[in-house]
């Protein structure tokens, strides 16, 4: 890891892996943070952050859920379903045109999927 790095990655994890060998970091990130330049921030704050910048860059909930190790999609949702915009106007607009022009398939049956 480079020596640059190391600042803020044992703020991070360091305490689940151990003391951080490099003394003159450490007193660097303290003067930061005393300053108040730099924000204190704990890992549970930096997996929000990760959390709501892929639903921002339009990753899949499947994917966010395994990234964040949670059970089921429906607790990613339940924590971050309000970051998903309410979209009902575009899906009913988009729904009403394939009404229209046919969904091709029996009711009932998946469309529109190719699983």
């Amino acid at each position: 890891m480079p020596p640059t790095a190391t600042g803020w990655y044992w703020k991070a994890v360091g305490r689940l892996r151990g003391p951080d060998p490099d003394e003159d970091i450490n007193e660097a990130e303290a003067a930061l943070y005393e300053s108040k330049r730099f924000p204190r921030v704990t890992a549970h704050q930096l997996r929000h952050t990760a959390a709501s910048l892929m639903i921002a860059d339009g990753a899949h909930i499947k994917t966010i859920q395994k990234q964040l190790g949670h059970k089921s999609a429906t607790v990613t949702l339940d924590h971050y379903g309000h970051l998903y915009p309410d979209d009902l106007d575009d899906i009913a607009a988009r729904m009403g045109v394939r009404f229209r022009r046919g969904c091709g398939k029996p009711c009932g049956e998946n469309a529109g999927t190719t699983r």
